[in-house]
């Protein structure tokens, strides 16, 4: 069974005075450009933990209604919010190079490659799979557990250790029953990145998953290592070894033909 991850970010900011205020920016999103002119923030309970009070801050190009600043289904409403997700899962994911015997796979374009490892010498790596921003694909042979390469397009660039730990309230909120056992930063150099392991129930089953996060070149870079809760124990090592095989070095950026003029 394949588990696609998707990720929402969040971010858990410190307490400020609640109302709207200015705030100057601008947000890229598929060639086109928002100028940020408002900023909100509002407290409200933790949906996570109703003892406690989290602070929302919403940046927006125009003037945004109170309800909407409260309600995340009216922010997901707004023309900028769905035009970033609609191209975030439009954009073409660069494709990559399965060696002839389908043991290695590289990507230049993302600075990405691939040997299997023994442990995983049954399983199937699938260079061009029909999975949205999805790389490549490593599966068990019972399809019980995988590895999945995928490319995310973000409307902006941040620093992997500042965005790292704001990404697990996507978590909390895609999964029932989250439970994470560990997170922190890993590597160093291109291959620094932020890991996440972590389990949860999705769509009615309940998953275990190890997920690496990576920043190249105005993209996010996230492999996913998952199974059923119940097949983590005799799949693990397998999970594991297939991470630690992906060697990252620097994305390399195809050149730039001239136009030929008449």
């Amino acid at each position: 069974m394949r588990f696609p991850l998707l990720v929402s970010l969040f971010a858990a900011l410190p307490a400020l005075a609640a109302g709207p205020g200015t705030a100057a920016g601008t947000l890229t999103v598929n060639g086109k450009a928002a100028k940020l002119t408002h900023a909100y923030a509002a407290r409200r309970a933790d949906p996570f933990d109703k003892s406690k009070q989290a602070t929302y801050i919403v940046l927006a190009d125009q003037e945004v209604p109170p309800a909407a600043v409260f309600d995340m289904a009216e922010m997901m409403k707004n023309p900028l919010v769905k035009e970033m997700l609609k191209s975030m899962l439009a954009t073409k994911a660069p494709e990559g190079n399965v060696s002839k015997d389908g043991r290695s796979y590289s990507n230049d374009a993302v600075g990405l490659a691939i040997t299997m490892p023994e442990s995983a010498k049954n399983w199937k790596l699938d260079g061009s799979p029909k999975m949205p921003m999805t790389l490549a694909l490593v599966e068990s042979p019972d399809h019980v557990a995988n590895v999945q390469i995928a490319s995310q397009t973000m409307p902006m660039a941040m620093p992997i250790e500042t965005i790292g730990p704001m990404l697990e309230m996507g978590f909390k909120m895609a999964f029932k029953q989250y439970t994470k056992y560990s997170d922190g930063l890993i590597g160093e150099g291109p291959s620094k990145g932020y890991e996440f392991h972590y389990s949860g129930e999705q769509a009615g089953v309940h998953v275990h998953m190890l997920t690496r996060f990576y920043m190249r070149d105005g993209k996010m870079l996230v492999i996913n290592a998952s199974t059923e809760e119940g097949n983590w124990k005799a799949n693990e090592k397998t999970l594991k070894d297939v991470l630690n095989a992906i060697k990252l070095t620097e994305p390399k950026v195809s050149p730039v033909k001239e136009g030929i003029k008449e």
